[in-house]
């Protein structure tokens, strides 16, 4: 598996990893934000081109509550949860780099599952898999490729979000479909509620497809041209969400996490 492993991503995969544990055999955790060449000169520009609030819920859910939950005791990312389990883990600031190809290899995988990964995988990587490379997103696909589907669906006024499990392809958040689940957005009043009704579909999505009742033999391609693509919104677009009645995080939310993880 392939992940950012951070806090939300060990919330959405926590049930599958606890089903799953004995076939898992590598974790790599991509370090580095997404197209960011330092993570620190990447917070900074998401603060300036995304403006304050936006990037307070992203260092909150990312840094200040993780750092919360380790100093009592929580589990507070995927490597701090499976850090007893004897699954080797691989900490990279770029997949892609041959030497943790190499490492993806010698483990010999059947299926390669990216979650949140942060880097696009290039060709060698996507066919290190002897079955299949699968990637669970955020969106319902061909809509919402891309950074922060949760944050776009609320400010997009949507009805309907949801997850697709698809196959990788060379093109990020374009590959053949093995399912998608959806969930009505009545109630969701804040970017992470919203985030957290995805994470209740990945782990059993991806339990089904284990266990064989999804498979890669029947997939649907995507209809690209009506694919969107998004990144971190503007200084602009979060003013206006700012200016709306809807929130990034609530204590509600806050206490959720704090639930899930206990």
């Amino acid at each position: 598996m392939v992940t950012n492993g951070n806090l939300i991503s060990l919330i959405a995969l926590r049930q599958w990893l606890d089903e799953n544990l004995s076939d898992l055999k590598l974790v790599v955790i991509t370090t580095k934000l997404p197209s960011a060449k330092s993570n620190v000169r990447e917070t900074f520009k998401i603060l300036r081109n995304s403006g304050i609030r936006y990037c307070g819920f992203k260092l909150f859910s990312n840094l200040f509550f993780p750092l919360f939950l380790k100093i009592i005791g929580r589990p507070y990312n995927i490597q701090s949860y499976i850090r007893n389990t004897g699954i080797r883990v691989v900490r990279t600031e770029n997949v892609n780099d041959p030497a943790v190809i190499a490492k993806i290899k010698s483990s010999s995988p059947d299926i390669l599952l990216s979650f949140s990964a942060t880097t696009k995988f290039c060709a060698e990587l996507i066919s290190a898999s002897k079955r299949v490379s699968i990637n669970l997103h955020y969106a319902l696909l061909p809509k919402y490729a891309g950074l922060s589907p949760y944050f776009w669906y609320l400010f997009n006024h949507e009805k309907t979000s949801g997850c697709t499990l698809h196959v990788i392809s060379d093109v990020l958040d374009a590959g053949n479909v093995i399912e998608m689940r959806s969930f009505a957005m009545n109630g969701c009043n804040s970017v992470a509620s919203v985030l957290l009704q995805q994470t209740k579909l990945v782990s059993p999505m991806l339990n089904d497809f284990y266990k064989g009742k999804t498979s890669e033999n029947s997939l649907t391609k995507q209809n690209l041209s009506e694919r969107s693509y998004f990144r971190h919104p503007t200084k602009g677009q979060a003013v206006v969400f700012n200016k709306s009645s809807h929130e990034y995080i609530t204590f509600e939310d806050a206490r959720e996490i704090l639930n899930l993880v206990s």
